[in-house]
């Protein structure tokens, strides 16, 4: 067992293990000898159960027969097959008479679970891929777009809303599942492990009361052909374990668990989120958080869109400040309600990138007292203090926080201060404001969006703001020459981009004033656009294409941030045009003439209004 701990010891991903674990998985380690040309498993063979590790020797993985890649002492294989549960994507075969270490999945699953090895998983897949040159997407990719009919592992049993609570948690022992379908008669409902415990157990309802008190419905479900990436974000932003995949007729399919997407790249943040739910203390939380940027880069690795990298930030960000606010407020007297944190900028867009800082506003009830109101300014203040120096998640360095009192403050307070803005847009920086404000999100509740939408929505303010934001909209100069050879930003050098305020930003201006004159209500850019263009806003084929030139700047921008935190340099916006390949250079450009040509439009449209 020694010369396993030793050996497992100099090799990934165990090289980080502590000498306990370590000596754990050795313990439960099998030797296996395989004579030259012996096949181990074969392509398409029944999901593997266990991972192994080459002692001495050497495997051949196969493609139709054809060799793909020869690995060698210390390599693990079998792993993607063991992760997700379905059939090995290669076959193995002795390349020579070779020793191996057989691991158990219950042993190596959480260790190949987090960051450093779902990084070193996906790092594996894409270097064996990319020995075919017929191949054009990674397997890390192809996991990531499975459907999710084809990732249904998890058993259920079913029941009725009048069913009792003791007899599903016994339907639920006896079939050693993890959760209950309840049949509604419109839709369906939701009882898991953790319901069980959390709303019975812990607060001693009876075993007799029926499962509708308990059950969550209408269950969060998703089409059986929704890609696993969007399946993980769901999850992931609904702080959710299970989600029943139903389809079109209303038949529940199965359920899908966040332990069944672990091996598709876009859910090993998963982990971090299990842990941010269960962070017990502020530090704790605050070193749970630190691993955000390893998660994101993990992802980046894996060939996962900058856009969909940006809604999991989101998802992880709302998660750490939700789970912040509930330990902030522990150690304070009860409260008789809850207060609400509010996403601002680009988090309350979902348009989180790693440069971004959090904009943020709290608010509370109007009847809650002085004495409530001096409390819960402490617990924003506070929140905001323990979010300081997190990367992906540090607060607004220019005073936009829920720390200010300007940000901090009670509905009907919000309300009247949002109708003054709306009633004097002139005075020096409300558009500002207003514009933030717009951005806004309430994080767990819609009631604050609803209010302050009101009162920019009424008839003696809606035509003035939307003045306002049209002008807002129009205050970037954008380039129409070469951006190999144009200043596009006066405090940049010759030739070079700031993918923030010389691409992104111009989108996120109009896209505000086109979601504002569609009715309002949106947050995201892409939403906004969309709507306006429906709306007649702008041209529909505008729209579109703006919404296009928004993904692209956007994966541009987070692929470039993402590398530059990997390789631990500094973080910038800056792009000179020099660094960017042809194509992108000359999609630049027919971006900003796109972008210049509504600017043009929406021009003469000011000049007449």
């Amino acid at each position: 067992m020694h010369d396993i701990t030793e050996f497992l010891r100099r090799h990934e991903p165990f090289d980080e293990l502590d000498d306990e674990t370590l000596e754990r998985i050795s313990a439960s380690t099998d030797v296996e000898y395989f004579p030259a040309h012996t096949t181990i498993f074969a392509q398409g063979a029944s999901p593997l159960e266990h991972v192994r590790m080459i002692r001495r020797g050497a495997v051949e993985l196969l493609d139709d027969g054809e060799v793909l890649d020869e690995l060698g002492e210390g390599d693990l294989f079998g792993h993607p097959s063991m992760l997700t549960g379905l059939p090995t994507e290669f076959g193995a075969r002795a390349g020579e008479d070779t020793l191996c270490y057989r691991m158990r999945s219950s042993d190596i699953t959480p260790l190949l679970a987090r960051p450093e090895g779902m990084r070193f998983v996906a790092r594996e897949m894409r270097h064996r891929e990319a020995l075919r040159a017929r191949v054009s997407v990674t397997a890390a990719t192809r996991l990531a777009d499975r459907p999710a009919f084809q990732l249904l592992r998890t058993k259920y049993v079913e029941c009725s809303p009048q069913t009792s609570i003791g007899e599903v948690a016994q339907s639920m022992v006896a079939a050693d599942v993890s959760c209950a379908i309840v049949r509604l008669s419109e839709g369906h409902g939701i009882v898991t492990d953790r319901d069980l415990r959390a709303r019975v157990v812990a607060v001693g309802r009876s075993l007799d009361a029926p499962v509708r008190d308990v059950m969550s419905a209408p269950a969060l479900s998703v089409d059986p052909e929704r890609p696993s990436s969007e399946v993980a974000f769901a999850m992931l932003e609904n702080g959710i374990r299970h989600v029943p995949v139903i389809d079109a007729a209303g038949v529940v399919l199965g359920v899908i668990r966040d332990v069944d997407l672990l091996a598709a790249d876009a859910t090993h943040p998963f982990t971090l989120g299990r842990e941010i739910r269960s962070a017990r203390t502020v530090a704790d939380l605050r070193q749970i958080a630190t691993r955000l940027p390893e998660v994101l880069i993990g992802l980046h690795e894996s060939r996962i869109s900058g856009v969909s990298i940006s809604r999991i930030h989101v998802a992880i960000a709302d998660a750490i400040v939700t789970r912040m606010v509930e330990l902030i407020k522990q150690p304070e007297r009860p409260l008789n309600f809850s207060p609400t944190w509010i996403a601002l900028g680009s988090h309350g867009r979902r348009e989180l990138a790693p440069l971004s800082d959090l904009d943020s506003a709290f608010t509370w009830p109007a009847y809650a007292t002085p004495d409530d109101e001096t409390l819960v300014r402490r617990i924003a203040t506070t929140t905001v203090e323990a979010l300081t120096d997190l990367s992906g998640l540090s607060p607004d360095n220019n005073g936009e926080t829920a720390a200010s009192p300007l940000f901090a403050r009670s509905q009907e307070s919000w309300r009247q201060l949002v109708r003054g803005w709306a009633g004097t847009p002139s005075v020096d920086k409300v558009p500002i404001a207003l514009s933030a404000v717009l951005d806004g999100r309430a994080i767990g509740d819609a009631t604050w969006s609803e209010t302050v939408l009101g009162e920019m929505n009424t008839t003696r303010a809606k035509d003035e703001l939307a003045r306002w934001l049209l002008r807002l909209a129009l205050g970037h100069k954008l380039p129409t020459a070469s951006v190999r050879t144009r200043v596009l930003n006066p405090g940049l050098g010759r030739g070079e981009v700031d993918l923030k305020s010389d691409a992104v930003q111009p989108i996120v201006n109009i896209a505000r004033y086109g979601g504002f004159m569609a009715g309002g209500g949106l947050v995201s850019t892409q939403a906004r656009l969309l709507a306006a263009g429906e709306a007649g806003v702008f041209p529909e084929a505008d729209a579109e294409l703006l919404a296009e030139a928004h993904d692209w700047f956007t994966d541009l921008r987070i692929a470039r941030q993402l590398e530059q935190l990997r390789e631990g340099s500094a973080v910038s916006d800056i792009v000179a045009a020099g660094e960017l390949t042809t194509l992108s250079r000359a999609y630049m450009k027919d971006a900003f003439r796109l972008i210049g040509g509504i600017h043009r439009r929406l021009t003469d449209q000011l000049r007449v209004s």
